[in-house]
């Protein structure tokens, strides 16, 4: 189920970003309307969420100085038709900039079990400030791509870019639910 969920609702889209007419970027595109009901969390609220946990990333960052990372993310209204040739309408969904990274880091580390010891401690760090903030209930190694950063003397060291912030920001519901109930896994 978790597969068809992504192929369907994960479509690559090529838009001008909005910050530069003059650079395309890659985005996915996450339609709004969730099929399922995930206690804590108000359906169709996904790519709200995402958008909100990349403008926190960005308000951290410029208050703070943390650079979480997050891609640029948007909510947006698009034709149907741009995403299935039959599709009538318009659709509202988030889309996120694809992220520059070698791999997801479930996929790192099956290659090299010894790639948590080589990302830096700042870098985790500023990841927990993040989930804690957005009360993210569902980070796993899928929701990380793993990319690269400067360290500071010109070499390249490894990064983690967090992703799919859809189960973040629990409803207020959400908080009093059970334990385990709001920590639902797709799939």
């Amino acid at each position: 189920m978790q597969a068809e969920w992504a192929q369907l609702q994960q479509l690559e889209v090529k838009l001008k970003t909005l910050e530069s007419d003059a650079r395309i970027k890659n985005f996915i595109f996450k339609e709004a309307d969730s099929p399922e009901s995930i206690p804590g969390f108000p359906n169709n609220g996904e790519a709200c969420r995402e958008a909100l946990a990349a403008d926190m990333s960005r308000t951290l960052n410029l208050m703070t100085g943390i650079d979480i990372g997050v891609p640029e993310t948007h909510v947006i209204k698009v034709s149907a038709a741009s995403i299935d040739e039959y599709g009538t309408g318009e659709v509202v969904g988030s889309v996120q900039a694809v992220a520059e990274a070698e791999s997801d880091l479930l996929k790192a580390t099956m290659a090299d079990p010894t790639i948590y010891a080589k990302i830096p401690k700042d870098c985790v760090d500023s990841l927990a400030v993040m989930d804690i903030v957005s009360l993210k209930t569902d980070r796993h190694e899928g929701n990380f791509m793993l990319g690269k950063r400067d360290d500071g003397s010109g070499a390249e060291e490894p990064t983690l870019i967090p992703i799919d912030h859809g189960l973040s920001f629990p409803s207020r519901d959400g908080m009093t639910c059970p334990e385990g109930d709001w920590t639902h896994e797709r799939g």
